[in-house]
């Protein structure tokens, strides 16, 4: 079988768009800038210090930007996200292994052996004397 191997530059190669930004970027700028400007304004008329403001902006800045423009593990915001809720909310398989149970398990087994040899022998000798 024929296997293809693809350099890591080429497999996560995204074309950009505008001045060097994905379209993904382009998209999650232009709703940073929207939804900065809307929360200046609709905190601006509540009256608020530009100060709370300014602190507002820096955090829907940063979870925006985070979603839109960073990667996680080399995957974007969403889909590690997905990973990571597929993997917690898996059952987590809890295997327990004691050296009184191994022991047991390795008797028996033993035992079993034993007894299968014991049967065979007794086999062939049936075989012989029949024979």
């Amino acid at each position: 079988m024929v296997e293809i191997i693809l350099r890591d530059d080429i497999t996560g190669y995204e074309p950009k768009a505008f001045f060097g930004f994905t379209r993904r970027q382009i998209f999650f700028g232009a709703l940073l800038v929207a939804l900065a400007i809307g929360t200046f304004l609709g905190l601006n008329g509540l009256h608020l210090p530009l100060q709370a403001i300014g602190y507002v902006l820096m955090v829907e800045g940063v979870v925006v930007g985070t979603v839109g423009f960073g990667k996680v593990a080399g995957q974007h915001f969403e889909k590690y996200l997905s990973i990571a809720f597929e993997e917690f909310s898996m059952p987590k398989e809890l295997g327990i292994e004691t050296p009184m149970v191994e022991g047991a398990m390795e008797k028996r087994l033993k035992e079993v052996r034993r007894g299968l040899a014991k049967e065979s022998k007794q086999k062939y000798r049936r075989e012989d004397e029949l024979g």
